[in-house]
Protein backbone atom coordinates (compact mmCIF):
# COMPACT_ATOMS: atom_id res chain seq x y z
CA UNK A 1 0.00 0.00 0.00
CA UNK A 2 1.20 3.63 -0.60
CA UNK A 3 0.35 6.55 1.09
CA UNK A 4 0.74 9.97 -0.86
CA UNK A 5 -0.24 13.35 0.34
CA UNK A 6 0.02 16.68 -0.70
CA UNK A 7 1.71 18.26 1.78
CA UNK A 8 4.19 21.66 2.14
CA UNK A 9 6.56 22.29 4.72
CA UNK A 10 9.67 24.05 5.34
CA UNK A 11 12.47 22.78 7.88
CA UNK A 12 12.67 26.41 10.16
CA UNK A 13 15.73 23.81 11.61
CA UNK A 14 16.97 19.89 11.33
CA UNK A 15 13.96 18.06 12.09
CA UNK A 16 11.57 21.04 12.64
CA UNK A 17 9.15 21.63 9.94
CA UNK A 18 6.97 24.59 9.52
CA UNK A 19 3.49 23.27 7.34
CA UNK A 20 2.69 25.45 4.53
CA UNK A 21 -0.50 25.79 1.97
CA UNK A 22 0.35 25.37 -1.53
CA UNK A 23 -2.78 27.04 -2.29
CA UNK A 24 -2.61 30.64 -1.88
CA UNK A 25 -2.54 34.05 -4.01
CA UNK A 26 -2.08 37.58 -3.34
CA UNK A 27 -6.09 38.05 -3.00
CA UNK A 28 -6.01 35.19 0.22
CA UNK A 29 -2.95 37.48 1.88
CA UNK A 30 -5.10 40.81 1.26
CA UNK A 31 -8.02 39.25 2.58
CA UNK A 32 -6.27 38.08 6.04
CA UNK A 33 -4.78 41.07 5.94
CA UNK A 34 -7.93 43.56 5.97
CA UNK A 35 -9.71 41.02 8.58
CA UNK A 36 -6.85 41.65 10.37
CA UNK A 37 -5.40 38.16 11.06
CA UNK A 38 -1.71 38.09 11.63
CA UNK A 39 -1.20 34.60 11.84
CA UNK A 40 -3.20 34.08 8.70
CA UNK A 41 -1.48 37.19 6.87
CA UNK A 42 1.96 35.84 8.03
CA UNK A 43 1.22 31.94 6.85
CA UNK A 44 0.06 33.30 3.42
CA UNK A 45 3.21 34.97 3.32
CA UNK A 46 5.72 32.61 3.67
CA UNK A 47 3.38 30.23 1.24
CA UNK A 48 3.67 32.92 -1.03
CA UNK A 49 7.57 33.17 -0.53
CA UNK A 50 8.03 29.67 -0.60
CA UNK A 51 6.05 28.48 -4.13
CA UNK A 52 7.70 31.73 -5.48
CA UNK A 53 10.72 30.01 -5.11
CA UNK A 54 12.15 32.84 -2.40
CA UNK A 55 11.83 36.63 -1.77
CA UNK A 56 13.48 37.45 -5.24
CA UNK A 57 10.63 35.90 -7.42
CA UNK A 58 7.79 36.83 -4.93
CA UNK A 59 5.57 39.59 -5.59
CA UNK A 60 6.60 41.69 -2.77
CA UNK A 61 6.01 45.21 -4.00
CA UNK A 62 1.78 43.86 -4.39
CA UNK A 63 1.77 42.45 -1.07
CA UNK A 64 3.31 45.70 0.57
CA UNK A 65 0.50 47.62 -0.97
CA UNK A 66 -1.98 45.19 0.38
CA UNK A 67 -0.73 45.74 3.94
CA UNK A 68 -0.35 49.47 3.52
CA UNK A 69 -4.33 49.33 2.30
CA UNK A 70 -5.38 46.63 5.05
CA UNK A 71 -3.45 49.15 7.99
CA UNK A 72 -4.88 52.24 6.85
CA UNK A 73 -8.00 50.81 6.73
CA UNK A 74 -7.95 49.60 10.18
CA UNK A 75 -6.24 53.31 11.05
CA UNK A 76 -10.11 55.03 9.88
CA UNK A 77 -11.71 52.42 11.34
CA UNK A 78 -10.32 52.90 14.88
CA UNK A 79 -9.78 56.59 14.57
CA UNK A 80 -13.92 57.30 13.48
CA UNK A 81 -14.73 54.75 16.73
CA UNK A 82 -12.90 57.02 19.00
CA UNK A 83 -14.02 60.30 17.58
CA UNK A 84 -17.77 58.61 17.43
Amino acid sequence: MVLTTDISALEVRPGTLLRITANTSPEQFSSAAQAGDARATAGHLVSIIATNHGIDTAPLALLANYVQTALLQMYAAETEFHQG
